[in-house]
């Protein structure tokens, strides 16, 4: 093991520099701790598809990324890989990936600036819950809820998982997602300022998927 603080791009931002981090396509991985605390690392950061793993605390206090662009359609991110990151705006994530991943360590922690979401991908979306690894009130977008959210969707994706949006106050706007057929449990229950969902395709609604959505029209 390094220690992050005699990196160069450490070293650097310490020193008041402001950097960018691009990653060849062919990278597969980023190490525990790579760029923690690294607080001069600014603007869009995007993971390109061969990265498939995110390490522990990666990314853990950049605070000045903006915008985070996960491209592969499967990776897996570690413990706090993101905690911190409170300039992060806007979100580009796979559909089913579950970013929470830990009950008390969650991938996105403390991450409350998002303002935009666009899932890629096609297929269902992952399952929230109320509590433990996939508890829906550690996702970004949760923790972001004092904001005025909107969220957009590829037209591959097919299903809402349970609980996904739940009491998630700032979504806003008309929610529009061409192919989606199912919504599961509470989905957008709680979601007191989403006005409109739309789906061309919709046929089955789990429980209460908009209970106190009480600006639906």
């Amino acid at each position: 093991e390094h220690n992050v603080k005699n990196t160069p791009w450490y070293l650097n931002s310490v020193g008041g520099a402001t950097l960018t981090v691009t990653f060849d396509s062919g990278i597969t991985s980023i190490g525990d701790n790579m760029f923690r605390g690294c607080t001069g690392i600014t603007g869009d950061l995007t993971l390109p598809s061969t990265i498939n793993h995110v390490g522990c605390n990666a990314f853990d206090g950049v605070l000045r990324i903006t915008a985070l662009n996960v491209e592969a359609a499967s990776i897996t991110m570690e413990e706090n890989a993101f905690r911190g990151c409170t300039g992060i705006k806007a979100l580009t994530i796979p559909v089913g990936l579950n970013v929470v991943g830990y009950a008390n360590s969650p991938i996105f922690e403390k991450c409350s600036g998002i303002t935009s979401i666009h899932f890629t991908g096609a297929g269902s979306g992952h399952i929230y819950t109320e509590n433990g690894e996939s508890a829906y009130t550690a996702t970004p977008w949760y923790l972001s809820r004092n904001n005025t959210i909107t969220v957009s969707f590829d037209d591959g994706i097919t299903s809402i998982g349970d609980n996904m949006f739940r009491d998630c106050s700032g979504l806003s706007g008309t929610v529009l997602c061409t192919n989606v057929v199912s919504v599961g449990s509470h989905a957008f229950s709680g979601c007191i300022n989403l006005v409109g969902f739309e789906s061309d395709a919709l046929t089955t609604l789990g429980e209460e998927v908009f209970r106190g959505a009480r600006s639906l029209v």
